[in-house]
């Protein structure tokens, strides 16, 4: 069964915990793929590609697809998920 989940988040970018939030989703939600706009910086694309678990060889990386920004506006991802 395919199931999707949508998060959005104000997480801390700096310092000793940044992206903690990100990093737990990860973790509790163990995605196939992860989607994310355009508009990302390269150190938040990294991250998506990592391992939730820093003791996980690199090989174990997550799958990061890049889409254009338009589709990460809150009322059309609500708009998909109720087509769903």
């Amino acid at each position: 069964m395919l199931q999707l989940f949508a998060m959005e988040a104000r997480d801390d970018a700096s310092g000793p915990f940044r992206y903690q939030i990100l990093q737990l989703a990860k973790l509790h939600a163990v995605p196939q793929v992860i989607y994310t706009s355009s508009k990302a910086d390269p150190e938040l694309l990294e991250l998506l590609r990592s391992p939730a678990d820093p003791t996980a060889p690199a090989t174990q990386q997550f799958e990061v697809r890049v889409e254009k920004s338009s589709l990460f506006l809150p009322d059309k991802v609500l708009r998909r998920l109720c087509r769903s």
